[in-house]
This record gives C-alpha cells, sequence and structure tokens, in this order.
C-alpha cells in the first residue's frame, strides 16, 4: 500500500514538472511571437525599423533615441550601448505600447528576459546566424534543449541555418546534418524576423 502511494506521489510530481515546463516552453515562444508582431506592426504604423527611427524623439515623445533612418537596424546581434539601434530598438517598441516595459530603460538594462533567465538581447540588420542578410534577435542564455526543440516546430532542425541558428555557429555539432550541440547546456540564438 505504502509503494502504491509513493508511486502516485512521484507521477504526480513528474507529471507537474511536465505541465510546468509545457507552459514555459509556450510562454517563450508567444513572447518571440509577440516580439516579432511588435516589430511588424512598428514598421506598418511609422514606415522605419524600430531602432533605426530618425524621428523617435518627436513622434514618440523620448529624447536621445533616434537612430540613422538607413534602413539597418546597426549594433547588433548584442545590445551592448544606449545608443546602439539594437538596444534603441527596445526604447522604440515601448514608447510605441507594442511591448510592455519602460520606454527610458537603454542599454542593455532595455534588453527583456525570457523564461529559462537569459536575455532576448537585441534587434538587428545582418547576415549573423544563417548567414543571410535580414532582421533578426538574438537570445542569450537559453537552454539547449530548448533551442533544439523551438528549431524543429518552426524550422529546419539544423543547428547553423535557417530562422532559427546558433550564435557562432562553431558551437553546432558537425554534420551533415548539423546538430545542436550535444555537449553544450546554454547557448546564444538567431531568430530571423
Amino acid at each position: 500500500m505504502v509503494l502504491v502511494i509513493i508511486g502516485l506521489i512521484l507521477a504526480a510530481v513528474l507529471q507537474g514538472r511536465q505541465l510546468i515546463a509545457g507552459a514555459q516552453y509556450k510562454s517563450f515562444k508567444s513572447q518571440l511571437r509577440g516580439y516579432a508582431t511588435a516589430f511588424y506592426a512598428f514598421r506598418d504604423r511609422y514606415n522605419a525599423l524600430p531602432g533605426d527611427f530618425d524621428d523617435a524623439d518627436d513622434r514618440l515623445d523620448l529624447s536621445g533615441a533616434n537612430g540613422d533612418g538607413d534602413g539597418v537596424i546597426e549594433g547588433g546581434p548584442t545590445c551592448d550601448g544606449a545608443s546602439e539601434e539594437a538596444c534603441l530598438a527596445w526604447q522604440h517598441l515601448r514608447a510605441a505600447d507594442l511591448i510592455s516595459g519602460n520606454p527610458n530603460d537603454t542599454g542593455s538594462s532595455a534588453s527583456p528576459q525570457h523564461p529559462y533567465g537569459g536575455v532576448v538581447s537585441g534587434f538587428f540588420t545582418g547576415s549573423d546566424g544563417n548567414g543571410q542578410w535580414g532582421h533578426k534577435i538574438e537570445i542569450v542564455n537559453l537552454p539547449t534543449d530548448i533551442a533544439e526543440q523551438l528549431d524543429q516546430d518552426i524550422d529546419d532542425e539544423q543547428c547553423d541555418d535557417g530562422r532559427i541558428a546558433a550564435q557562432p555557429k562553431s558551437d553546432c555539432d558537425s554534420g551533415p546534418p548539423v546538430a545542436w550541440p550535444s555537449g553544450k547546456n546554454q547557448l546564444s540564438i538567431i531568430y530571423a524576423l
């Protein structure tokens, strides 16, 4: 009888952990979709890219937050300094009420956290990740199994290519196919919008 009760308790605990892990992953995917949606809504509303918007001070009621308006979000993939367009993107999106948070947060403190304890570092335009020029987001300190699951769900299951790719590519296991690293707990990825 005692063994049956212990078995039931263990089964309930394990199922509870699976439910929590599933909810955490869904929250993470929703967060990324929200940032992509906010990016495109901003572009449509202001005919400019967040971070690169050269009229942000006037139209978004910010101070010293103008980009250069050249159609490229510079300074990425990592948001390091307050004046980098990769960091300004967060201010612009928040000031436009497209994402939550304080639009006065600047620099690396402007980067929101993801549910796995790292940050969604910055928006940028470049070829990092998959080698193709485009608008992207860098996600830092993501568990490798979550990066692999995200890649399986929305991309091509290749660590070095597609919409989801490791940053740097040298973190990937050799292939073909090029697999997600087996001996690394956390890594950075690039998410192409």
